[in-house]
C-alpha cells in the first residue's frame, strides 16, 4: 500500500513538472491592489522563463483604459535565458472623478518562438475615492498681459457625489516667484448633487510689475482646513520698455524773479532703465543767470551756447530722477536797480540845484584886511526852481564890510557871527547868479581862515522845499 502511495505521488509530480515546463513562461502578479484617485499606483509583474533555452516573450494588457482609469505596462518585450526571470511595473494612473469600484485586467506573456507557450494573469484594481469636491478648471481670459491690465481668473469646483457637499474654502493665490502678488479667500458652503460652481475673481496688474512668469495656484480645503485638491497655471507678463526720451518730461514756468525749467525723468516700464545723460542748451549771455538744483557733471561751449550736461542713474520701475534749474532774473533787476539807481542818483546830484562858496585874497590875513566871498548858484534841474534864497553866516571872526558888489543881502545878528540872506526869487532851468560880499578879519589869521558852508533853500516844481549846501571855504594866509 505504501508502494503504491509512493509511485501515486511521484507520478503526480512528474505530470506537474511536465505540465509546468510544458508551459514555457510563467507570470506572477499580485490577484488584486488598491487605487486612490488623482493618485498613480503600480504593482509588480514578474516573467520566468522556464524552458531550458533562451527566449523572448510579449506582454500584453487588457484593457488598457477602464472607467477612465488608465493601465500600462513599462515593458512589452522580454528575453530571459533558461530558467531566468524578471520584473516589471504595471502602473495605473486614476483621476480624481473615476468612479469608486472594482476593474478587472489581465496580463498575458506569450513566447515568440512558439505562440503555444504562454501564461495570464489577472488583477483586481478596487478604486477608492480621495475627495468628492475637486477643481477641474482653472481657466484666465487672457494668458498673456501687459503691466497695468486686469487679470480674469475663473475657478471651477465640481461635486463627483450624489448628494450636496460639505462646506469648503477656496483660495487663489497669485505669485511671482516666491512673492505673493494677489490671493483671494471663497467660502462655498456647498455644492449640488454632481453639480459645479464657477468663481470669477480679477485684479488689476500694476503698471510697474515686473515680466515674466506669474503662476495662478487654486487650494481648495475642507472646513478641516485639509487639503482636498489643488491646481495651478501660468500667464506671462511682457516686457515694456522705450527710449529715455519716450521718459523725459520737461516743463517751465517764470515770474518776476526767476525763470525757472524742471526736467523729469520717470521710469514707466517694467524694467530697469539704465543710466543715460540729459542734455541743455542756453545763451551764453544768460550763463551768470544760471542756477541749477543739482550741478551738471560737465559744462561745455557750443557757439552761442552753453551746454550742461546730467548723469542720470539707472531707474528702477516707477522710479523717477528730477532735474531743475532756474535763470535769475532777479540778478537782472538788481544790476540794473544798482545801475538805474546809481545813475538817478548821480542824475539827481548832477541835476540839483547847486551852491558854491569861494574867497579871493592877496597876502597874509591881518587884520583889518578885506576877503571877497564869492557865492555862485546854478539851476541845474530842468525845470524852473522858485524862492530861491542864499543863506551865510560870516563867523565872528570877521565882520561884514557894508559894501556889496551885486545885489545887497538881508543882516542880522545870530549867536555863532553874523547871517546873510539874498531872495533871489525864480531861477530858470540852466540859470546861474552869483553874489558877492566882503569881510574883514577881527584878528591876525596864520595858516588859514575857514568860513562855513553857505545854503540855497528853495521850491522844487512840486513845490516842496529843498537845499543845497556848498563846502565850507578856506582863505589861506600866504
Amino acid at each position: 500500500m505504501s508502494k503504491l502511495l509512493v509511485s501515486a505521488f511521484f507520478i503526480t509530480l512528474f505530470i506537474s513538472v511536465s505540465i509546468v515546463f510544458a508551459a514555457g513562461v510563467e507570470l506572477s502578479l499580485p490577484s488584486s491592489a488598491a487605487g486612490y484617485t488623482t493618485e498613480t499606483s503600480g504593482i509588480d509583474v514578474t516573467v520566468k522563463n522556464t524552458q531550458d533555452k533562451t527566449d523572448t516573450f510579449t506582454l500584453s494588457l487588457f484593457p488598457t483604459q477602464f472607467e477612465k482609469v488608465s493601465a500600462n505596462l513599462d515593458t512589452f518585450l522580454i528575453t530571459l535565458k533558461p530558467g531566468e526571470e524578471k520584473t516589471g511595473k504595471l502602473t495605473f494612473s486614476i483621476p480624481i472623478d473615476a468612479e469608486p469600484g472594482s476593474l478587472r485586467f489581465d496580463v498575458t506573456a506569450k513566447s515568440t518562438s512558439d505562440e503555444s507557450l504562454s501564461d495570464a494573469k489577472s488583477v483586481i484594481l478596487n478604486v477608492q475615492r480621495i475627495t468628492s469636491v475637486y477643481i477641474p478648471g482653472l481657466s484666465l481670459v487672457k494668458y498673456t498681459l501687459n503691466p497695468g491690465e486686469e487679470v480674469e481668473i475663473t475657478s471651477k469646483v465640481f461635486n463627483l457625489e450624489d448628494a450636496l457637499s460639505g462646506k469648503n474654502f477656496l483660495k487663489i493665490t497669485v505669485r511671482k516667484g516666491t512673492a505673493v502678488v494677489k490671493t483671494f479667500d471663497e467660502s462655498l458652503d456647498s455644492i449640488g448633487a454632481k453639480s459645479s460652481v464657477s468663481v470669477v475673481k480679477s485684479f488689476a496688474l500694476d503698471r510697474y510689475d515686473a515680466p515674466g512668469s506669474y503662476v495662478i495656484e487654486a487650494e481648495l480645503r475642507d472646513v478641516s482646513n485639509q487639503l482636498k485638491y489643488s491646481k495651478s497655471i501660468n500667464f506671462q507678463v511682457n516686457t515694456i520698455t522705450q527710449p529715455p526720451t519716450e521718459y523725459t518730461q520737461k516743463s517751465g514756468g517764470y515770474n518776476v524773479l526767476f525763470s525757472s525749467v524742471t526736467i523729469k525723468v520717470k521710469n514707466e516700464g517694467n524694467v530697469e532703465l539704465p543710466a543715460f545723460t540729459v542734455t541743455e542748451n542756453i545763451p551764453k549771455f544768460a550763463q551768470g543767470l544760471f542756477d541749477p538744483d543739482i550741478e551738471p557733471s560737465t559744462t561745455d561751449s557750443s557757439g552761442n551756447s552753453v551746454v550742461y550736461t546730467w548723469s542720470v542713474p539707472a531707474l528702477s520701475p516707477g522710479g523717477q530722477y528730477t532735474i531743475g534749474y532756474k535763470l535769475a532774473i532777479w540778478r537782472i533787476w538788481m544790476t540794473l536797480g544798482l545801475v538805474g539807481g546809481i545813475g538817478y542818483g548821480a542824475y539827481r546830484w548832477l541835476s540839483k540845484p547847486r551852491i558854491g562858496k569861494a574867497v579871493r585874497h592877496e597876502g597874509e590875513i591881518r587884520r583889518g584886511k578885506e576877503i571877497v566871498v564869492l557865492l555862485e548858484v546854478k539851476n541845474r534841474a530842468l525845470h524852473e526852481i522858485k524862492d530861491v534864497e542864499i543863506i551865510d553866516v560870516v563867523p565872528q571872526i570877521a565882520r561884514v564890510v557894508d559894501k556889496f558888489d551885486t545885489l545887497r543881502p538881508k543882516a542880522k545878528r545870530v549867536v555863532n557871527g553874523t547871517e546873510l540872506r539874498w531872495n533871489l526869487g525864480a531861477m530858470r532851468s540852466g540859470e546861474e547868479r552869483v553874489v558877492t560880499y566882503r569881510i574883514r578879519s577881527v584878528v591876525d589869521i596864520v595858516g588859514h581862515l575857514a568860513l562855513p558852508e553857505a545854503q540855497m533853500v528853495f521850491l522844487d516844481r512840486h513845490k516842496v522845499k529843498r537845499m543845497s549846501v556848498s563846502k565850507q571855504a578856506l582863505a589861506k594866509a600866504e
